[in-house]
């Protein structure tokens, strides 16, 4: 497993990237770069939505689609 990653250091990449900050984004690139595997939207969904039942499908989505662009 990787090394795990600071909010802080996810809030600087968002930044250097362009993208706004969001707790959403924050959980999710969490999420992706902790993950041994190639995670689908629906797995990372599945796991968030535990603890963070408001999250929605579709904003995993669009969170990964401004990632990959």
């Amino acid at each position: 497993m990787l090394a795990n990653i600071s909010t802080d250091q996810i809030k600087d990449i968002l930044k250097e990237k362009d993208l706004r900050v969001t707790y959403q984004r924050i959980l999710i690139f969490h999420e992706l770069f902790i993950s041994n595997e190639h995670p689908t939207a629906e797995m990372i969904y599945e796991k968030l939505k535990i603890d963070h039942p408001m999250l929605s499908l579709g904003t995993v989505y669009k969170t990964l689609d401004c990632f990959y662009h």
